[in-house]
C-alpha cells in the first residue's frame, strides 16, 4: 500500500516551451508536482543572455502561474559553510558522496542538506520538500529514521495506531519520492495492551534529539547587528538614510531575505519592487529567518506573513482499497487499508 500526493498544477497551464528551451515530458512532470524540473540548458533572456538552470512553479496573489529561478554554478562550493551555517568535514564529506544529510533543528522545522549536482549548489530543504515526515500516524519519527528515508531507505516493522487501532509494516518512500510507502500491512488490534506494549518496545526506537543548525562562528554578531538596522527602520523608516533605487528583481529580494540585508530591502523598496505571493511564500517557508525576522520584513513592505498553515501545505494521497479477487493476500492487505481512511494528514503530518 503506498499513500501519495496530488499534482499541484493542471497539464494545461503548463507551457511546452521556457525562455527558448522545449520541456521534456519529465520536466513537465515534475512541474505539475510543484518540483524544479531538469536542468535547462540555453535559456534565453532579455539583452541577450543565457543562462543554465531549473524552474519551479508558484501561483501570485490572483493565482496566475509564476515561473522562478535558480540559476546553475561552474562547480559545486562544498566549502566549510553554507550560508551562514557552520559544515563540519563529515557532513561535507557526504554531501561530496551526494549522501543528504540530516535532519537539523532550524526555526522550528527540520531541514536537510543536499547537492543539486545538476545546478552544483548545496541546497538547505525542508522535509516537506523532500516529502520526509516527522510523523506517521501515531508514530514519530527518529532522526535516524527520517535521514533513511531522505537517503531511498526503508524502515523496518514499525508498530503504530490509526483511529484506535494498531498496525505494523514496512516503511519507505516510492519510486519517485512523491509518496510513503507501506510493506506487509498486518492488523495487529487483536493483541492485548501488554503485547502491544512489547511489540511497540521491540518495533519502535525511541526518540532522538535532532542537532540544530549552528551559525558560523562570528556571524551570531552579524546577525545581531543586522537586527539593530532593522530595529532602526522600523523605528523611524522616514528618516532612515534614502539609497539609490537597484533593478526589481525577485533574486535579489530573495538573496536579501536569506541574507535578512536591510540595507538592500530598503533599496529594492524605494525602487517600487512589491513582493508577489510566490516572494511572500518565500518569506514565510524560509528556514534561514526566524519568525521574529520574518515580520520584520513583512513591516518594510507593508505586508503580513502569517505562520505556515501545515494542513494547506499536506499533500493529497490515495490508495487503491479494492479487494483483489485473483489474490486473496493482496486483498486482505486492501482490506486493512481501507480501515486507514484519510492517510494524508496522519503521514504527512508535522513536516
Amino acid at each position: 500500500m503506498e499513500v501519495r500526493k496530488k499534482p499541484q498544477f493542471q497539464i494545461s497551464e503548463i507551457p511546452s516551451t521556457i525562455n527558448g528551451v522545449k520541456l521534456t515530458d519529465r520536466d513537465i512532470e515534475k512541474l505539475l508536482y510543484g518540483e524544479p524540473s531538469g536542468l535547462l540548458k540555453g535559456l534565453m533572456f532579455e539583452e541577450g543572455e543565457v543562462r543554465d538552470g531549473k524552474i519551479w512553479l508558484s501561483r501570485d496573489e490572483t493565482g496566475q502561474l509564476e515561473i522562478n529561478y535558480l540559476f546553475a554554478k561552474h562547480e559545486v562550493p562544498i566549502s566549510k559553510q553554507i550560508e551562514d551555517y557552520v559544515l563540519p568535514d563529515d557532513i561535507r564529506l557526504k554531501l561530496l558522496n551526494n549522501e543528504t544529510v540530516g535532519p537539523f533543528l532550524f526555526g522550528g522545522q527540520h531541514v536537510f542538506l543536499q547537492v543539486d549536482q545538476e545546478i552544483n549548489r548545496v541546497l538547505i530543504k525542508s522535509g516537506y520538500e523532500i516529502n520526509v515526515p516527522k510523523k506517521i500516524a501515531s508514530y514519530s519519527l527518529t532522526a535516524e529514521d527520517m535521514n533513511t528515508l531522505a537517503n531511498g531507505g526503508k524502515l523496518e516493522n514499525r508498530l503504530f495506531c490509526i483511529n484506535g487501532k494498531y498496525y505494523t509494516a514496512k516503511i519507505g518512500m516510492t519510486k519517485d519520492k512523491r509518496g510513503i510507502l507501506f510493506e506487509n500491512l498486518l492488523d495487529q488490534s487483536f493483541l492485548s495492551n501488554d503485547e502491544l506494549i512489547l511489540l511497540e518496545k521491540t518495533l519502535n526506537k525511541p526518540s532522538d534529539p535532532v542537532p540544530p543548525l549552528e551559525l558560523s562562528p562570528g556571524l551570531e554578531e552579524t546577525r545581531t547587528t543586522k537586527k539593530k538596522e532593522f530595529a532602526q527602520y522600523l523605528s523611524n523608516p522616514v528618516e532612515f538614510k534614502r539609497l539609490e533605487k537597484i533593478n526589481q528583481q525577485p533574486e535579489i529580494f530573495r538573496d536579501a531575505v536569506d541574507d535578512y540585508n536591510v540595507t538592500m530591502l530598503v533599496k529594492l523598496k524605494e525602487a517600487g519592487f512589491v513582493p508577489g505571493k510566490a516572494d511572500i511564500d518565500y518569506i514565510k517557508y524560509n528556514v534561514n529567518i526566524d519568525n521574529e525576522e520574518k515580520r520584520a520584513i513583512g513591516t518594510v513592505f507593508d505586508i503580513k506573513i502569517s505562520q505556515p498553515d501545515q494542513a494547506k501545505k499536506a499533500p493529497d494521497v490515495s490508495a487503491d482499497n479494492e479487494p483483489d479477487k485473483d489474490n486473496p493476500q493482496k486483498s486482505g492487505e486492501s482490506a486493512v487499508a481501507q480501515k486507514f481512511g484519510n492517510l494524508l494528514t496522519e503521514a504527512f503530518s508535522n513536516m
